[in-house]
């Protein structure tokens, strides 16, 4: 963003950074032990929960809170000017903020089937993964209200089958994975990104817009959702999950 006005004017307390929201996670993995019988399981974790996305135990609505002081190359991903900031004599300052996202979902490799006789192992046999965001740029005043500049959304989807590994046959070790990716079946790695939009969206899934972000405030926070949610299992006695 660009601060203009007069030469020497204050500019403490703006902070220009990023905001996202995950509004919809579709989280799916099949295991399958090592013969039919042995059975198979389907593990769900999907949820449409709105959430803010942020650091766990934050209060603050910036995906890098900006009290930590987050830096990538060479500019801050929250920059929050001090109080002691002015306009240069040209009266214009350009403050710039930069924004990232590693995401990333974890299943266990493998289960325990307790719906068959004995509770044989099962092992992970494909994931399927799609998670769903819209992320703004927003500047904040020194009065604390917040400016939302520009908006996109984005999702990222995963899909993967895995088979045995065979330099670790099913139970034989606990230090090598039992299962890698299968490369005789298609992996699916997407990204896709909308065009950037002026504005607050006009979503009717997100709180109505207020200075204060107070219904931003109040969502739960992403990691802290998906760390707690408790998968819904079935269990099968044959391959059929798989």
């Amino acid at each position: 963003m660009t601060l203009t006005g007069a030469a020497n004017e204050s500019v403490g307390g703006w902070t220009l950074g990023f905001i996202q929201l995950k509004y919809l996670s579709i989280d799916q993995a099949r295991y399958r032990g090592a013969t039919n019988r042995d059975g198979s399981m389907l593990t769900t974790l999907d949820n449409k929960t709105l959430c803010r996305d942020t650091y766990p135990n934050s209060t603050d609505v910036w995906y890098y809170p900006s009290n930590q002081g987050f830096t990538s190359g060479q500019f801050e991903q929250t920059r929050m000017l001090s109080a002691f900031e002015y306009l240069p004599p040209t009266g214009s300052l350009d403050v710039r903020a930069q924004f990232a996202d590693r995401t990333s979902r974890w299943w266990p490799t493998t289960q325990i089937n307790t719906l068959v006789p004995g509770h044989p192992t099962n092992f992970l046999h494909y994931a399927y993964i799609e998670l769903f965001f819209c992320t703004m740029l927003a500047a904040k005043d020194p009065n604390g209200n917040f400016r939302i500049l520009k908006h996109f959304y984005w999702n990222v989807i995963w899909e993967q089958y895995f088979k045995s590994n065979n330099s670790s046959p099913f139970g034989s070790s606990t230090t090598l994975q039992p299962v890698v990716p299968d490369p005789a079946k298609r992996a699916r790695l997407e990204q896709n990104t909308s065009p950037v939009r002026d504005g607050y969206p006009r979503d009717s899934r997100f709180p109505s817009f207020h200075p204060s972000l107070a219904g931003i405030r109040s969502l739960p926070i992403s990691r802290v959702v998906t760390t707690h949610a408790q998968p819904k299992i079935s269990y099968a006695p044959d391959w059929r999950h798989s």
